[in-house]
């Protein structure tokens, strides 16, 4: 297994490996469909940090870090 960078090869992992388990303990909403389909602005512009998790050239695993913001 590898840990890598993010890249932008890895959206449509990303966006389906967060999807699962957002479906599977909460509701996907259009919020999520929104931080998914832009990463580069919902995350990575943010501040954020997103690594890859791959085994044998495939994605397995993944996690993004966002600074808290104010409420």
């Amino acid at each position: 297994m590898n840990i890598r960078d993010y890249r932008p090869t890895d959206a449509v992992a990303f966006a389906s490996l967060n999807r699962a388990w957002i479906e599977e303990f909460f509701v996907f909403e259009p919020s999520d469909a929104a931080q998914l389909g832009d990463v580069n602005a919902s995350i990575i512009g943010a501040d954020g940090f997103i690594a890859i998790a791959e085994h044998g050239g495939e994605v397995i695993g993944c996690g993004a870090l966002i600074p808290a913001h104010d409420v």
